[in-house]
């Protein structure tokens, strides 16, 4: 089953996952405020990794395009515990529980 990117920002915001944000052609994943700084070598001088880098990676990134916080990652962690649940409320029909 292919989950559209609007029910991906959807299944973001009921798990409370305020940091995470999918990674796409556009670029509105530049402006998370707790994404930290990558940094490259080139030559002999590390310089900060321009991060529209990312937008190529949008959908072929192990994560699924997903870039996300420790804290926000454990929300997801959590959902999956409890079978699909968010607050006692199935998020996710069973049939994609497997």
């Amino acid at each position: 089953m292919f989950i559209q990117k609007q029910q991906i920002a959807e299944l973001l915001g009921q798990l409370g996952m305020a940091s995470s944000r999918l990674v796409d052609a556009e670029g509105s994943h530049e402006d998370l405020p707790n994404m930290s700084h990558a940094y490259t070598r080139i030559g002999d001088e590390v310089v900060e990794f321009d991060r529209s880098h990312l937008r190529r990676l949008y959908w072929d990134s192990p994560a699924g395009g997903i870039l996300s916080t420790a804290s926000d990652m454990a929300k997801y962690i959590q959902f999956h515990m409890n079978g699909g649940r968010v607050d006692g409320v199935q998020v996710i029909p069973e049939v994609m529980k497997t």
